[in-house]
């Protein structure tokens, strides 16, 4: 899991928060996850949030945020399974390793089933 907070990339690869940044939070997760043999073809990516929570009139950062995601992950041919962005409200977004589930609430609603994986036990 990632949490985005700016678009593009930060210069410096050892900078201690360089992940906040989208491009470098997708490539340590990518780089991650195949170091534990996790296949491209198995990776199951949903997007959560990109709200303007601050409603700031002509603030883009959640837009601009997941358009770095989206078009890095087009480059590595990994698909977007689903998504649940955009809008003025907060997301807190649960993942649900053992039932391989994504969950998320907007604001202050009840949670909401975003994806299922299947499970191969």
């Amino acid at each position: 899991m990632a949490h985005v907070l700016l678009p593009g990339t930060f210069p410096l690869k050892t900078q201690l928060h360089s992940t906040k940044y989208a491009n470098n939070a997708i490539e340590e997760m990518l780089k991650q996850l195949y170091s534990f043999d996790v296949k491209k073809e198995n990776i199951e990516v949903c997007l959560v949030g990109g709200a303007n929570v601050l409603k700031r009139k002509g603030d883009i950062i959640g837009k601009d945020n997941l358009d770095a995601v989206e078009k890095l992950l087009r480059e590595k041919h990994i698909e977007i399974k689903a998504k649940a962005v955009g809008g003025f409200e907060r997301r807190t977004v649960i993942f649900d390793i053992e039932n391989g589930c994504i969950s998320y609430s907007v604001g202050n609603s009840k949670q909401n089933i975003l994806w299922q994986t299947l499970l191969k036990r």
